[in-house]
């Protein structure tokens, strides 16, 4: 597998700790400006909620909400959580594995949340495959073998919630108009975006020259008309990502007889995600729409809103779950979104940085093995 000698710049924009603290960028800062703007985004987040809350009048409390709700569909909705994050270990070990390049479960698994929680604390998720690298790297992972997974994980990604996506609207079409005609020009332009990023993907892997070269054209243009001003640094960032693009192609080349069984297991990965919305909507005591209903409007709403330059599509997730599923869940709905916020987004966050605590255990203790052999 080719080594891109970018790839080791790319595990450095990740302001994460080799040692328990967080790493320095390059400017040479340390990672508190970004700790602490991670904690008041997420606080952001928290008064978005609130106001929602304030707002609805026509509301069913939160506190009788989790009182009255059915705790069995609840307990289904965690274990939905669960099998997404455990089937997220597993696409990694996968992808690695077919490779040729050994990592445990467990390892995988740890790589996966840990990716899980960068991409809900990054704009766009652009945190989630550079702290996948990096960790993957500490696992003894060589970065271009680490870089080709995450560019297999992301075209199995894209094209698996594309495929979902079309198969919602062509199979739910009558309700799909029903529930967002007010809405479609997000929705499609959720769409496109995700459509222009998959295209994107695939150009860079097979046709590199011809996308490099169009990418010098459109930021020469805009360098010439004083939109752009940086445009060789600039070009150096596209590049490097049209590399990383690019090196996956051997990546899908050697393991294309097995890239159809990961996006399988991608789809079914998010139909797990995605059920969590309609176990909640279970455990509200609301019956009138089926499963299939809940998820394909999930689904559409996941791929209108995933565009959204915020950490984990913020505001956007709130409103866009009352704007589509207020009607749905009536009186419900604000309690409804205050679960499936805490199990999709806080959860997350909140095991992911459990997780990224043990890692950093486990890296000091073999550190320490390290240098205790060195001394004896």
């Amino acid at each position: 597998m080719k080594l891109l000698a970018h790839n080791d710049k790319l595990s450095q924009r990740v302001v994460l700790c080799e040692n328990g603290g967080f790493m320095k960028n390059e400017n040479g800062k340390n990672g508190k400006l970004q700790k602490i703007g991670y904690v008041v985004f997420t606080l952001m987040t928290l008064v978005v909620i609130l106001v929602i809350g304030l707002l609805d009048k026509s509301k069913v409390s939160l506190q009788d909400a989790i009182l009255s709700m059915d705790l069995f569909y609840i307990f289904l909705a965690v274990i939905c959580l669960a099998v997404f994050w455990l089937l997220e270990g597993f696409t990694i070990k996968y992808a690695t594995v077919s490779m040729d390049k050994e990592i445990s479960y467990w390892r995988s698994y740890r790589v996966g949340i840990i990716g899980q929680l960068y991409s809900a604390l990054t704009p766009s998720s652009s945190g989630g495959q550079p702290a996948q690298i990096l960790f993957m790297k500490k696992g003894g992972i060589p970065v271009g073998t680490a870089t080709s997974v995450t560019v297999v994980k992301f075209i199995a990604f894209q094209s698996s919630l594309c495929l979902l996506f079309i198969i919602s609207i062509l199979y739910k079409f009558v309700f799909f108009m029903d529930i967002f005609a007010g809405q479609i020009p997000f929705v499609a332009i959720g769409f496109i975006v995700n459509i222009i990023g998959l295209t994107f993907a695939i150009t860079a892997m097979f046709r590199k020259q011809w996308i490099t070269n169009t990418a010098c054209r459109i930021l020469d243009f805009l360098h010439k008309i004083k939109i752009l001003k940086a445009v060789d640094k600039v070009k150096h960032s596209w590049f490097a990502v049209i590399d990383e693009f690019h090196s996956g192609m051997v990546a899908m080349r050697r393991i294309k007889s097995r890239i159809w069984k990961l996006c399988l297991v991608v789809c079914i990965q998010l139909l797990f995600q995605f059920a969590i919305t309609y176990f909640i909507y279970r455990a509200c005591g609301l019956s009138t729409y089926n499963a299939i209903d809940i998820i394909s409007l999930q689904i559409i709403l996941y791929l209108a809103i995933s565009y959204i330059p915020l950490p984990g599509a913020s505001i956007a997730a709130e409103g866009g779950f009352m704007l589509v599923f207020g009607g749905i869940f009536g009186t419900w709905a604000f309690a409804g979104m205050v679960i499936w916020r805490a199990l999709t987004y806080y959860a997350q966050i909140l095991f992911g940085g459990v997780i990224v605590v043990i890692e950093n255990v486990i890296s000091n203790r073999q550190n320490k093995m390290v240098s205790g052999r060195k001394v004896s």
